[in-house]
């Protein structure tokens, strides 16, 4: 009831006889609706009070949606999502940025706060010095894509900001944008040689591309650094991780929750830490332990599904998976676990049609498994046809498996085509014979 008088204050229940809506007006009209909600409907005293915002003084949230009432008004039944509700009225409102500020202080933890915050960005008086604040926050908060976006427009304004430059670079290989990272990266080394954020950027990206060599000559120089900012130790505890030094990379870790206890991302990275050395135990309680400071973020929950599913908690992967989608509808890695267990379940339709979902995003590096699942689950449904394509669509990506091999045997067989499924059934004893 609090986020529904909320949303109708702000829509013009609180306004003034202007039409302008005042914080103080505002606090008043949903403490006031509040009390008098909860007296009715349980005959009990209430106090509640607004405490949102820390503030000297009062702030206009903005004018009118609609008129003004002079009467006392009765509030209706809330919509579905009131508070996405609130959103996009802020974003068609004639005062958008005030508005989206609004939104942004009233509902902090509601997974628009973040682009409600980088849309009034662009109106500060210093919109580079806030967008540098938004992208700190944003990194630290595990938001990846917002932290890119952020930076990036820092970078716009002041191409020669080392400090944003070695970040971007952090945060384009933490999203997967590897090219992008490599490139972002060597630009702020240049700018200024030995930055950390652009050394480990540039490590992690090489890393996930095979060049061994090269990732570890930049996360050792990681390594060496001598941090003394939760982040700087979060961020030599990856270097450590990716390097497979576990013991240093979970004393980092340690040190970064110790000086900030409610860092959500080091509780998620020391999390895979644990996942990677098969302590699944302490990975599952250190993703949920994430996940009570950052519940809006997506990576967290796929996380956490993908250790419910090694410990074999299938309904709860699945919840997990759906929570991801739901927060990020195009988080392809989320669909594509998801499709696995949907496969493993028997639901065949319900496998392709998250695999689709996962192949849509032309970048997907891990689009061979997607394909392969989608092809075991045409296998399901009889779909020879579609399942020989897609096997065949996984080796011409240069890549061999004995088991996709056996896989699209069984198709051929049942296409009659007796020469490739034993030419299949030949090749997938090669491989195995030669592991």
């Amino acid at each position: 009831m609090f986020t529904n008088y909320v949303v109708h204050g702000l829509a013009g229940e609180a306004a003034d006889d202007n039409g302008l809506v005042y914080f103080s007006v505002l606090a008043r009209y949903v403490e006031d609706n509040v009390r008098t909600w909860v007296r009715k409907r349980y005959g009990a005293i209430q106090d509640p009070r607004f405490t949102s915002v820390d503030a000297t003084g009062d702030f206009l949230l903005g004018g009118e949606f609609k008129a003004p009432s002079k009467q006392t008004v009765t509030a209706t039944a809330p919509p579905a999502d009131p508070v996405e509700e609130a959103f996009h009225r802020a974003e068609a409102a004639p005062n958008r940025t005030e508005m989206m500020r609004a939104f942004a202080t009233l509902f902090p933890q509601h997974p628009f706060a973040p682009l409600a915050e980088f849309d009034a960005a662009a109106h500060d008086t210093d919109p580079a010095k806030t967008y540098f604040a938004l992208g700190v926050k944003f990194m630290d908060s595990g938001d990846h894509p917002m932290a890119r976006a952020a930076f990036g427009k820092v970078l716009q304004a002041n191409p020669k900001n080392a400090e944003a430059a070695g970040y971007f670079a952090l945060e384009l290989s933490y999203d997967l944008a590897l090219n992008d990272a490599l490139a972002a990266a060597n630009s702020a080394l240049q700018l200024q040689p030995g930055n950390i954020p652009a050394l480990a950027g540039r490590g992690f990206a090489y890393f996930r591309f095979g060049e061994m060599n090269a990732a570890r000559a930049d996360l050792k120089r990681v390594t060496a650094s001598s941090p003394t900012i939760p982040r700087g130790f979060e961020t030599r505890a990856n270097a450590h991780y990716y390097l497979e030094e576990f013991p240093a990379a979970l004393q980092d870790f340690a040190e970064a929750i110790r000086l900030k206890p409610d860092y959500g991302v080091a509780y998620n990275d020391r999390a895979n830490v644990y996942s990677t050395t098969k302590d699944h135990a302490n990975a599952l309680q250190g993703y949920s332990e994430a996940l009570r400071y950052l519940p809006n973020n997506p990576v967290l929950w796929n996380n956490r599904g993908l250790e419910n599913q090694i410990l074999g908690n299938t309904d709860a992967a699945l919840k997990d998976f759906g929570e991801a989608i739901r927060l990020r509808p195009t988080y392809s890695i989320s669909y594509a676990y998801r499709a696995n267990l949907y496969l493993e379940k028997g639901r065949f339709e319900e496998a392709i049609e998250d695999c689709n979902s996962a192949l849509k995003d032309k970048n997907y590096v891990y689009w061979p498994d997607a394909v392969v699942t989608r092809g075991r689950a045409y296998l399901g449904l009889k779909k020879y046809k579609e399942a020989e394509a897609d096997f065949n669509a996984y080796f011409a990506g240069g890549l061999k498996d004995a088991n996709v091999f056996e896989w699209r045997a069984e198709a051929r067989d049942k296409l009659n085509d007796a020469k490739g499924a034993a030419a299949d059934r030949a090749e997938a004893e090669r491989l195995t014979k030669k592991q």
